[in-house]
This record gives structure tokens, C-alpha cells and sequence, in this order.
């Protein structure tokens, strides 16, 4: 996918940073380019195909060349949350044997910390900002080796002048990519691990690809579309359908600004929306729902006038919607079909305007169930949010809502590969209404957990094949 991304999109911008300049792009090809070149650099380093890297990091352009170079060389990403505390770390970096970390400004101490910790010492770290001698000082403050620590900037340039004076390094990624077979693990991704352990969830070539191409088929071929992601990319919904879903239409990922940490990335959300203009979210509930909060507020902190017409509008909208898949009664829209345009022409499209910027068409949500309140309140507004349903083990989409089809309340149609039923403990499908498992078939299903044959055999209970990979 990323090959071909680079021959059908080789100018358009795929990973965008903000900087003190504005939005930097770096297009597909680079994008390709600069993969390379780190996975030059982990093959100089005695790195194979099959070892695992860990990522801790917030999402930029620096993430996306690090895990499609940590690809490249045939090798295993593990994307761990920016979340996690010092104390979680150590069992995911132990438990997938981790050779190398790549992470950031923001997460150095925490995660210098927890390998001092846990005495993993002897870890590769790929820094992906540039203040090094901060991050040296870091590391010697929490007495962690610092030899092997470099940042992805000299990791690029290493790996470029091999590319260019040996060809061996050429022809060793073109092999690598060249042999790479459909059930070759891409990421092992963690779960919460709140009742114990976590578990690691791996995700296959085939299982990316499949789930990619459904997500473009179920939203009509979004080609050349933008979005802001605001989501964490180490979470399998923005891994695939945000990071890896562009691969394949051409959408630029413009990423928000994180620079100052937590609080400050929070504060940029509003600022970069308008700056990237998109014209699709990926969200969660609690994002819309701010969303929502923020803009009822600031509509009631106007009053009088605007505030009644933007009320009266809402209402009325859901009225003209309906549940969105039924066209709702005559009366129905007639009765609101004056309030509700008065209100879209008079308050609503610059309400959009002043939060999305000019070129939002709708957002989708998953991550838990979506207020059936907020699908209304935004279908009203003229952004509509479109639920969907999926988990990690199923690389994550399942199914979704879409602009073709939707219902509110629901969690939208099956994606197109994948097979759905929903079945008693003993396997027996059950009849529609009858309460049971959410069992699915498809080439999205992961391989397994890693390293946890027991707990693949309960989940993959009816594909024996793939326990003998586990």
C-alpha cells in the first residue's frame, strides 16, 4: 500500500506538522523515502525481520515514518499509549521483547523512568525530537544508557548514505518487501489490561489490508480528503482508519500540535482545526461531546436572538432527520422545514465555520457508544457523526455508519468482508432479538494474542489453523 501510495500520490502531503512556520507537509514519496532510510539504519544495526520496536510517542509525522521504517525492515511495531503510566511499561517493552523504543520530548522521562524501573538498560532509543542533550541528561538523570541513544533525524541521515553507497541495503528492503507474506505480523497491540495482564493483540499484513479497503468501500473512496487527527495513533481505530486508510486515497493527516504536553495539545485541538480545515473527524464520544458543550455554550453566552433561532433550528432539524434512515412523516417536515433552513442559512454553517473551518462534511465516531442525543445534535447541525463498532481484534472496523446509509442508534451496516452473527455460548445462531455474542468472520480477524495460546484458542474458537502461529 505504502508503494503504491508513493507511485499514485507522490506530491501529496500525507503527514503534516505543525511548526512555528505553520503546517509542514511531507508527501508520500518522502514519506516512502525516509522509511527507508530508517529501515537502512535498523538493519545496520543488527535488527531482523520479525524483532519488535516500540513506539511511545503522540502522533506526527515522525511516528508514521517511524513504524512504516520498523515495516520496512520486516520488523514488528508495538504501539504503546502515551496513557500508560511508568509502572505499565515495563510488561509490554518485556513481554514483546522490545529492541528498540522510539519516543518523544514528552515521554522521555516517563519512560526513562520505567526502564530504570524495571532495569531494561540496555534498550535502544530513538528520539524523535532534536533537543538531545536534554534528552541525554534525562536518561543520566534516571541512570539509563545513553550510547545507544540517537535521534530519528541522524537514524534518517545513517540510513540515507547507506541507501546511496551500498546496494546491498537496497536490495535487502526490496527482498524484505518482496517476501513479506499476508500472515506476517505488523503490530502487537496492547489491550487496557484492567483485569490483569494486558494482551497483545497482533494484527496482520492481510488484516490491515482488508480492513482499510472495507472502511474506503463503506465511505465511498474518500480520495484526497483531509482530517485533523486528534485521536492517539497507537489506537487501532486511528492506526487504520486515519494513519493507514490514506495509503490508499490520498488523504492528508495533518496531526495536532503537541508541542508543551498535555495541557498545551488540548488547547491547540480548536486552533489546528482551523488551520487544517478538514473535511472528515475520526472521533470518540467525549471529543463530540465536548464538541457539542463548547458550542451550545458559546451560543448561549450570545442569547436573545441567536440563541432562540439556533434552539429552534436543533429541534426542528431532528424533526426533518428522523432517525436518518426513514424518511420522517409529511407533517413532520413540513413543520420544520422553516425553522430548520432559517437556521442553517442564519447560525449553523457559521457555527461550522468558526469551530471545523469551511470544508467539514461529517465525523466518525467509535470507540464506545455514541449518545444517540449527539448523533441528532450534530445530523441538525450539518456535520453529522457517524457511529461505528469495532475492536482491536478486528483491526478494529466491524461496522460503521456512513453518508450512504445510516440509522441513529445504531452501529450501521457490516463492513463488506467481514460476516456477522450473533450466537449462544455453545455457537448456535440465534434468532433476531435473542441476546448472545457478537461472533464475526473475516480476514480482519487477528492472528492471535501474543505469547497467550490459552486466551486465543476462547477468542478464535472456530479457526484451529491459526493457533499453530501463536
Amino acid at each position: 500500500m505504502l508503494k503504491e501510495a508513493e507511485q499514485k500520490y507522490p506530491d501529496i502531503p500525507y503527514a503534516l506538522k505543525r511548526t512555528d512556520s505553520g503546517y509542514m507537509p511531507t508527501t508520500f514519496k518522502e514519506v516512502r523515502q525516509k522509511a527507508r532510510q530508517f529501515a537502512a539504519w535498523l538493519l545496520a544495526n543488527d535488527l531482523k525481520a520479525g524483532d519488535r520496536a516500540a513506539i511511545i510517542a503522540e502522533g506526527s509525522p515522525e511516528w508514521l515514518i517511524s513504524e512504516l521504517g520498523v515495516l520496512s525492515a520486516g520488523m514488528i511495531s508495538v504501539p504503546l499509549s502515551i496513557k500508560l503510566l511508568p509502572d505499565e511499561i515495563p510488561f509490554r517493552i518485556q513481554h514483546s521483547e522490545a529492541k528498540v523504543i522510539c519516543t518523544t520530548h514528552n515521554q522521555l522521562e516517563k519512560l526513562a523512568n520505567a526502564l530504570n524501573l524495571a532495569g531494561l538498560k540496555k534498550i535502544d532509543i530513538v528520539y524523535l525530537d532534536d533537543d538531545i542533550e536534554w534528552g541525554q541528561s534525562i536518561l543520566k538523570k534516571h541512570k539509563v544508557r545513553d550510547d545507544s541513544f540517537i535521534t530519528l533525524q541522524k537514524a534518517l541521515s545513517v540510513g540515507s548514505v547507506l541507501l546511496k553507497e551500498k546496494k546491498e541495503y537496497e536490495e535487502r528492503l526490496d527482498l524484505i518487501e518482496n517476501e513479506t507474506k499476508e500472515n506476517d505480523v505488523v503490530t502487537i497491540s496492547y489491550t487496557s489490561g484492567t483485569t490483569g495482564n494486558p494482551k497483545g493483540i497482533m494484527l496482520t499484513h492481510l488484516n490491515y489490508w482488508s480492513n482499510c479497503h472495507d472502511a474506503v468501500e463503506l465511505f465511498d473512496n474518500p480520495l484526497y480528503f483531509r482530517t485533523l487527527l486528534i485521536l492517539p495513533v497507537d489506537h487501532s481505530f486511528a492506526h487504520t482508519v486515519g494513519l493507514y486508510t490514506a495509503m490508499l486515497c490520498g488523504i492528508s493527516l495533518y496531526f495536532v500540535d503537541s508541542r508543551g504536553g498535555g495541557i498545551a495539545t488540548l488547547r491547540n485541538i480548536p486552533i489546528n482545526l482551523k488551520e487544517s480545515n478538514p473535511i472528515f473527524l475520526l472521533t470518540v464520544p467525549s471529543l463530540s461531546g465536548n464538541f457539542m458543550k463548547k458550542i451550545i455554550a458559546a451560543i448561549e453566552e450570545k442569547g436573545g436572538f441567536i440563541e432562540k433561532i439556533f434552539k429552534s433550528g436543533i429541534n426542528a432539524g431532528i424533526l426533518w432527520h428522523g432517525d436518518g434512515f426513514h424518511t420522517p412523516p409529511f407533517q413532520d417536515r413540513l413543520k420544520s422545514f422553516f425553522p430548520y433552513f432559517i437556521a442553517r442559512f442564519l447560525v449553523f454553517n457559521k457555527v461550522k465555520k468558526a469551530l471545523f473551518g469551511n470544508s467539514i462534511r461529517f465525523c466518525v465516531g467509535g470507540g464506545a457508544l455514541l449518545d444517540i442525543k449527539q448523533q441528532q445534535f450534530f445530523a441538525a447541525l450539518g456535520v453529522p457523526v457517524y457511529q461505528g463498532y469495532g475492536l482491536t481484534e478486528a483491526a478494529p472496523v466491524i461496522s460503521s455508519n456512513s453518508p450512504r446509509i445510516h440509522k441513529f442508534g445504531t452501529s450501521g451496516a457490516i463492513a463488506p468482508s467481514v460476516k456477522c452473527k450473533i450466537m449462544d455460548e455453545m455457537g448456535t445462531e440465534l434468532t433476531p432479538g435473542t441476546i448472545g455474542h457478537i461472533t464475526i468472520t473475516g480476514e480482519n480477524v487477528m492472528l492471535g494474542y501474543y505469547k497467550n495460546p490459552e486466551a486465543t484458542a476462547e477468542a478464535l474458537y472456530n479457526e484451529p489453523e491459526k493457533l499453530s502461529h501463536i
